[in-house]
């Protein structure tokens, strides 16, 4: 008789939208007392790596919130201002309107004085809008200046705001109203994928063992998305093998499966870092190198760049920085390992230069 060990496989996909958010109480409370406290207009930036729940959270509050007229839109996907407010407005609002002609205020005007109940917008991805001129949040954080009814907004970024955001739009959020989702720690992610085993994987196929494994493999990048999709892929991997999950079967799939790369987060770089971090994969063999090992490869970078590029990968959940020692002078001296497979990186960077 075949072993089966997945009942249900969408609570380990990212379509999948729990009843609860693990590990993100303090952030929910915080977030309630800044944006709904109050009737006024009020943005927030919610900031963090990839996997560590912005879009779970943000989609959580709004359903917290079924008295605002929620509006969820991904900037990845809808990356100018006009495809933004056609995502807001729905189809409805641009029958018979010209939504090309129209400037992006008379656009705002007619969707938000149409709505009677108070609005709340979340813009995902938001980092994406840096290079493409957008006006569209300096307006909506200041929709009260056109005389529109207040619009809570909340942008969901895995970059600081001072990145990709003009003077103007930043000084609408001061650091009070930016929240930055830590990466999740083992025993949240053993938390999280407990409860998606539950949901997701029939009682007796599989032990705590290798639960706690899956938690500790992901804990050094603290992506919770990693971690169910290596609960999926290695349960899938037990059921051929007719037998339960273990922790020696979560080893076995960690060897082939590599943590999946967020296009949204390689697309914000800038074409030079793709193109330095090119140059570094194609002359290192390792996984793991340290800034003088980069400086060996790439020797006119200036500290600027470096630090930036640097960040900007950290920032995008492509590697990770883990502090060996004091340098000289009193600097910090660092060593940097990569989170997904080189070659499987490698191939994501040459398509997107295509």
């Amino acid at each position: 008789m075949e072993m089966k060990v997945i009942k249900n496989e969408i609570p380990l996909t990212t379509e999948f939208f729990p009843d609860r958010i693990i590990g993100r109480d303090q952030e929910i409370s915080l977030i309630n007392k800044l944006m709904f406290s109050s009737d006024a207009q009020t943005t927030v930036l919610i900031k963090g790596r990839p996997g560590t729940g912005k879009t779970l959270l943000a989609k959580f509050l709004m359903k917290l919130h079924p008295d605002y007229n929620g509006k969820y839109v991904n900037c990845y996907v809808s990356n100018s201002d006009r495809l933004i407010l056609s995502e807001i407005g729905g189809k409805d609002y641009w029958r018979g309107g010209d939504l090309q002609s129209s400037s992006i205020e008379s656009i705002i005007r007619q969707i938000f004085q149409k709505e009677r109940r108070r609005n709340l917008v979340v813009l995902d991805e938001v980092h994406s809008l840096k290079s493409s001129n957008s006006k569209i949040i300096y307006i909506l954080t200041r929709s009260t200046e056109l005389e529109l009814p207040p619009i809570k907004l909340m942008l969901l970024s895995i970059e600081d705001p001072e990145m990709f955001l003009d003077k103007s739009s930043l000084a609408s959020i001061n650091k009070i109203n930016q929240i930055d989702l830590k990466n999740y720690n083992s025993s949240q992610l053993l938390e999280i994928l407990k409860d998606r085993a539950q949901l997701a994987l029939f009682e007796g196929t599989y032990d705590n063992d290798a639960l706690m494994k899956i938690a500790e493999i992901s804990e050094a990048s603290g992506n919770a998305r990693f971690a169910i999709e290596l609960l999926r892929y290695s349960a899938r991997l037990a059921e051929l093998r007719d037998q339960i999950l273990t922790s020696d079967i979560v080893l076995e799939s960690s060897k082939d499966y590599t943590e999946p790369i967020d296009d949204s987060a390689l697309r914000y770089l800038d074409e030079w870092e793709i193109d330095l971090l090119i140059r570094l994969l194609n002359n290192w063999n390792s996984n793991r190198f340290t800034t003088e090992e980069i400086r060996s490869i790439l020797p006119v970078i200036s500290d600027a760049r470096l630090y930036k590029w640097l960040r900007d990968l950290e920032s995008a959940g492509i590697i990770n920085k883990r502090k060996l020692s004091s340098g000289y002078g009193g600097g910090v001296r660092n060593e940097f390992s990569l989170n997904v497979q080189k070659n499987y990186l490698l191939n994501a960077l040459y398509n997107l230069k295509r």
